[in-house]
Formats: C-alpha cells, sequence, structure tokens
C-alpha cells in the first residue's frame, strides 16, 4: 500500500477512535448534552432497542422476567454534559408482576428490600410493578447515547417513591431493640390508625436513649408529630392531627416500660436542625407517602 493511503488509514483510524458512532447520533469526546435531548431523565426506561444491546454486550443482565430498566441516577447525574464528571450512570429493573393478591407490607416504602407501584403504561393499562433492591446494575453512561429513553417513565409519585424507597436503606433511624420489642404491642394499632388519617402528619420524631436497657429499665421518651406545610393552627386539619398526635403518645405510654414525658404537634417551621441531631424519625414513610403528603423534612441521622 503507498505510504500517502496507509497514512490516510492510519488518520481515519485515530479519527473513529475519537468519535462514538451510533445508530441515531454521533457525539464528540466528552460532550453529554445529546442525553438531554434524548430525554434521559430518573425514572424513565430504557429503549427496547438499547437494553437488547446492552444485553448483547453483556453490560447489563438478560432478564427472564418482563419488565422495564429504568434511570435510578439523578436528573442532574444522568444530564450533565461531561462524561468524564459522570461517567457512570445506575438502573433498576422493574418487573411487571402478576399478582393475585396485594400484599400492602411491601407498598409504600414499608420494606426496605422490594417495593410495588401501580402505574398506567403508555396503552393506559395498569400495570404493577415489582422492584428488588437487589436488581441494580451501574454502567457507562455513554451507552445511552445510542438510543432515545423508552416510551416508559414513572409517574412523580411512584418516582418520590423509589427515591425514598432506595435512600432510606441508607439513612433510616436505628431504635434500641429492647425499645422496639417494648412498643411492638402497639405498633399495630397505631399503623392502623395512621393508614386512617395519616394525612394529617408528615412524621413522627422521637427523642429515645440508644441504651439497651434491662426489663427494669424505663425509657423516657418525648414525641414530636409534625404536621403538613400549609395547616393553620386551630383549623380542623390540625385538630385532626392533635388528635392523632395524642393518640400515638397514649399508645406509647401505655406500654410496659416506656414512659412520655411530652408530647407536642408541630409545623415543619418550628423543627431546626438542632432538634433533629436529639430526635429520630419513627419511620412511617409508607403512609405519608399513600396519602399523597411527600416529607420535606431532613431526615435524622
Amino acid at each position: 500500500m503507498p505510504r500517502s493511503l496507509d497514512a490516510l488509514f492510519s488518520r481515519f483510524r485515530r479519527i473513529l477512535n475519537y468519535f462514538s458512532f451510533t445508530k441515531n447520533q454521533i457525539y464528540l469526546g466528552d460532550d453529554a448534552s445529546i442525553l438531554d435531548k434524548l430525554n434521559y431523565r430518573q425514572g424513565v426506561s430504557l429503549a427496547p432497542a438499547s437494553v437488547r444491546e446492552l444485553e448483547r454486550r453483556n453490560i447489563v443482565s438478560k432478564q427472564d422476567k418482563t419488565g422495564y430498566w429504568l434511570v435510578l441516577s439523578q436528573d442532574c447525574d444522568v444530564t450533565n454534559a461531561s462524561y468524564a464528571k459522570e461517567p457512570f450512570v445506575e438502573l433498576i429493573f422493574a418487573q411487571i408482576a402478576a399478582e393475585s393478591k396485594t400484599d400492602n407490607h411491601l407498598f409504600y416504602c414499608n420494606n426496605p428490600r422490594e417495593i410495588r407501584f401501580d402505574q398506567t403504561d403508555s396503552s393506559s393499562t395498569i400495570i404493577r410493578l415489582k422492584l428488588s433492591c437487589h436488581d441494580r446494575c451501574t454502567i457507562p453512561r455513554k451507552r445511552l447515547a445510542s438510543y432515545e429513553a423508552g416510551n416508559f417513565a414513572l409517574n412523580l409519585t411512584n418516582k418520590l417513591q423509589l427515591v425514598r424507597w432506595i435512600s432510606s436503606r441508607y439513612f433510616r433511624a436505628a431504635f434500641p431493640t429492647a425499645f422496639n420489642n417494648r412498643i411492638s404491642s402497639v405498633s399495630k394499632l397505631i399503623e392502623t390508625r395512621l393508614k386512617k388519617d395519616g394525612k394529617y402528619l408528615e412524621g413522627i420524631y422521637l427523642q429515645v436513649s440508644d441504651e439497651e436497657l434491662n426489663e427494669i429499665g424505663i425509657y423516657e421518651i418525648i414525641v414530636w408529630c409534625v404536621a403538613p406545610e400549609g395547616v393553620l393552627e386551630g383549623s380542623r386539619e390540625w385538630e385532626s392531627a392533635q388528635k392523632l398526635t395524642d393518640f400515638i403518645a397514649a399508645q406509647f405510654d401505655k406500654c410496659d416500660g416506656i414512659d412520655v414525658l411530652n408530647s407536642e404537634l408541630r409545623l415543619p417551621s418550628d423543627v431546626s436542625l438542632s432538634d433533629l441531631r436529639r430526635l429520630k424519625r419513627w419511620d412511617f414513610d409508607s403512609l405519608t407517602i399513600k396519602h399523597g403528603s411527600i416529607d420535606d423534612l431532613p431526615t435524622s441521622s
């Protein structure tokens, strides 16, 4: 081959290494702006053609279940204009489940390992999605640039549940086993009441010792319940929230080995970061979300 042609082909190969050719697009170097134009966002599905390509390359595991690979990473990370700054994207598989029974324990963030969503798909059919925290993977973000995003996406309520469910695995408050054992007799009563009236509260916070007390020890606790933003003191909603607060405190107080020193109903604006350093959220996220109220308070640690 003449030297000039050899040099030409060598240059062409270098150009091929610099450009990434895909079915729909060409993206240049570190420029990831195309992902925004391809409609990738948190909770959006990958297109079937994209999934097949990723499976063929063994980048995602081939599923023997019908469902969607959903983008789990946050919007700003997914659409960041630089691959160097955000080289990877996290995905989670959502199986379309055919379940004859409804296990409410697996809805509304009740279970830290599994969650269920009911949602309308692109054909206006209500489907049930089953997600496991173990069905996640991380892939190079460049791989998304080959295809537009799929035509299925979680609605806002389900997306917020997904985020809270995943994050709760890392930020759930821990209470002493001895304390949990003592309140186990009333937890179901409180949960049942919250399923009915949980919309009147955005959070339940407890001040309780971290110590594992013996059988004769007494947990002296403080109970703060937080009403939704915008509820006015003296309103009907406030009165309902106060009754619920009194009920919760009374249930705790009747447990052997627990003494409720004080209970209060507060607005979110009346709960400071300093308060949250001594209080722990008693997890009932499932019930606030069920009633359509997403808690904006910070998570206590």
